[in-house]
């Protein structure tokens, strides 16, 4: 019997392969001017003019202890078509590991002059890398182009010998985009790579090869694992320098044809953009930005980053979560209607090298029940509020990461049990070892990472949990092990040595402001972010020099409000201190919206005052220390505290006595939700006190 995933993909490279006016096994791209690119079953590529060879092949091949090995050899075949790609997945062997290659084909739109750019996305992967070089090869006919000028970056480097030489290597550069072919002034090929990388050009006829022979060689990508390389390249006739969209695709497609999508105010409208462009750093906008203009049914405009990402596949492999990149990485833009009534959106992206602009595309968005953001009650300071008007009260716990092997598959149980019982709040950290982003290198995020906090969210959104998202915590920051993790260190590259440094030094800055762009732009849209948390404990940080508290201070006070311009929701700003710690001006802050602290019990036998024995009083006395500021407050950390396996309090109070008393005390004593217990798995999960909060 054929599965439905089988008829899925079936019908997918149908309509791929007949865009490309082509078998399933051969495709044909249509380029104009008389240009045909053809890719075989196993993805290699030729390109001709009139049926003349102007490139007789382009494909993978790998050197591995000086033995070579290419994509022609492939053993295996299959395919893969995503955003009207067309793509192939194959092996090629060697003895021991064989390597993995997958290339994706689409053709680019159409210039003035009706010439269409092909692109071409690469992945390999193998666990010999970095021991393993892999590089595409370029096979350019020796009939074709002798005696032409080169170009490899934006230096002239040779003309190509017409007679046989006697050094075969003709051109070896680092750090460039593209090599450039002309003749008589005139572009005759353009081939570029996205991200800068070593391009080399060989005469190839002492292999017994009639071609001069370009390779781009594969390095290590932002944000890809050591164990996988990704290469983008365009193949261009009319210039091919500026960027290129070759499709857009959204997650709310027509209906049917020429009627403009349809979708629920605050619901999620999310673009997929299938993009070429040349930069050094996808993260920073002085290299490429990407931007949506949306405008809006009262004729508002309200402009929205778009971000880097990289599909993943999840899976649950003898009790591990498994994240498996799949396929190239593509460029996406996340917006939320908040109004009922016709959109239309432009897609402008800017790069060093030019600038382009999609035409106008329309959709619309209907009413909703849902309520919208979380912002500070309008009426009564003290409290929250949803866009609708709707008070918010936040009945919830802590579950700020997954377990260390099924990590994204406890949110699957832990927020289902929490919607079950009528809970609506929790708080996750974006910490190293679980949704953190920050990578090894400044601007090198850990997209896996970020695509377990899609998952998240999108749970919360489904189980009507709003989240406190906890950008930093101080245990990344005072532990020494934990360095690996951050590209700010001066061990990883970075221009941190100290802790303040991270607050003061001015890279260190920049590079966390550009981490607040990515933020925003993947996860802004979402009106089920209850709030941005700057800090976990940050007084914990460099607590001993005299000086932290007034650089924390400042530090707090420039990124909350840049958070503030920045983002087009403007969710509301948090942080947070150590246990029972105030700091006057930081809950003062023009930008901090809400004031929050953390309480704990200590052991029974540790007791001494009332408020130590008592949950009830104990979050009426952490309030009273900050419900002065005239904002809403919330204890955000609570709970008995014992930092050993087994917290004894917990398990002398199996049925959660002290965290209904502290639950109804916070409910009628002015704080804006109940307090956020801290022991989420072994103790609310594992003893099931979820009813607390029904």
């Amino acid at each position: 019997m054929v599965s439905p995933r089988q008829l899925l993909l079936a019908a997918a490279i149908l309509v791929l392969s007949a865009a490309a006016s082509g078998a399933a096994d051969n495709a044909r791209f249509t380029l104009g001017k008389g240009y045909v690119a053809e890719m075989d079953a196993k993805g290699v590529v030729s390109i001709t003019k009139d049926e003349a060879t102007v490139i007789s092949r382009v494909f993978v091949g790998t050197w591995l202890d000086g033995k070579f090995s290419g994509q022609i050899d492939a053993i295996k075949v299959e395919h893969a078509g995503r955003n009207r790609m067309l793509g192939r997945t194959g092996l090629i062997p060697r003895p021991g590991t064989s390597t993995k290659y997958q290339v994706f084909a689409r053709a680019g739109p159409p210039d003035a002059d009706g010439l269409r750019d092909l692109i071409l996305s690469y992945v390999v992967e193998t666990p010999t890398f970095p021991k393993a070089k892999a590089a595409v090869l370029f096979r350019l006919p020796i009939t074709r182009y002798a005696n032409r000028s080169v170009i490899i970056g934006d230096e002239v480097v040779h003309t190509l010998p017409a007679k046989q030489p006697a050094q075969s290597l003709l051109a070896l550069k680092r750090n460039v985009h593209d090599l450039v072919i002309k003749s008589a002034g005139r572009l005759a090929l353009f081939i570029g790579r996205q991200d800068p990388g070593e391009v080399r050009l060989e005469d190839a006829r002492e292999r017994g090869i009639e071609a001069y022979e370009a390779q781009f060689k594969f390095m290590p990508a932002r944000s890809q694992p050591s164990t996988r390389r990704l290469l983008q390249l365009i193949i261009s006739f009319g210039g091919g320098r500026g960027p290129t969209v070759s499709s857009i695709k959204t997650n709310h497609p027509p209906a049917e044809e020429g009627v403009p999508p349809a979708l629920r105010k605050y619901g999620l409208f999310e673009i997929s953009l299938d993009l070429w462009a040349r930069f050094d750093n996808q993260y920073d906008a002085d290299d490429i930005e990407v931007i949506g203009s949306f405008l809006q049914p009262d004729g508002t405009v309200r402009k929205v980053r778009g971000f880097f990402y990289q599909p993943f596949e999840r899976d649950l492999v003898k009790g591990k979560e498994k994240l498996t990149p799949v396929g190239p990485p593509d460029w996406r833009i996340r917006f939320t209607p908040t109004q009922a009534g016709k959109y239309s959106f432009t897609v402008n992206i800017k790069t060093r090298n030019g600038k382009i602009r999609t035409r106008p595309r329309t959709f619309y968005a209907v009413k909703s029940k849902a309520p919208g953001y979380v912002s500070v009650n309008e009426r009564n300071h003290k409290y929250f509020q949803f866009s609708d008007g709707r008070t918010f009260f936040l009945v919830g716990h802590n579950v700020c990461w997954g377990s260390k092997d099924k990590r994204s598959y406890d949110y699957d149980t832990i927020l289902r049990r929490m919607g079950d019982a009528g809970e609506n709040y929790t708080r996750v950290w974006m910490c190293s070892w679980d949704t953190g982003i920050e990578g090894k290198r400044l601007d090198s995020y850990r997209l896996d990472a970020a695509w377990r906090l899609d998952h998240i969210l999108e749970l919360a959104r489904n189980h009507g949990i709003y989240v406190k998202l906890c950008f930093d915590n101080e245990h990344d920051y005072q532990t020494p092990a934990k360095r690996e993790f951050f590209g700010i260190w001066k061990q990883n590259g970075g221009p941190c040595e100290t802790v303040l440094d991270f607050f003061t030094n001015p890279t260190a800055k920049a590079a966390y402001e550009r981490r607040l762009d990515y933020i925003i732009a993947r996860w802004g849209y979402s009106p089920n972010i209850m709030a941005w948390e700057l800090w976990n404990e940050m007084s914990y940080v460099a607590s001993a020099d005299p000086k932290a508290r007034e650089v924390l201070v400042a530090w707090t006070e420039e990124m909350a409000a840049y958070l503030k311009k920045h983002d087009p929701y403007r969710h509301m700003v948090a942080t947070s201190l150590g246990l029972h710690t105030v700091w006057d001006e930081v809950w003062e802050l023009e930008d901090i919206d809400f004031a929050v602290i953390h309480t704990y019990l200590p052991q029974a036998e540790s007791a001494e005052k009332e408020e130590e024995r008592d949950a009830s009083l104990a979050v009426l006395r952490a309030g009273d220390r900050v419900a002065k500021f005239g904002k809403p407050y919330h204890v955000s950390e609570f709970g008995y505290l014992d930092l050993r396996e087994v917290n004894r309090s917990n398990e002398n109070d199996p049925t959660g006595i002290h965290l209904h008393n502290a639950i109804w005390a916070s409910l009628f004593s002015g704080a804006a939700g109940t307090p956020s217990v801290w022991w989420w798995g072994k103790y609310v999960h594992d003893k099931n006190l979820y009813n607390h909060y029904a």
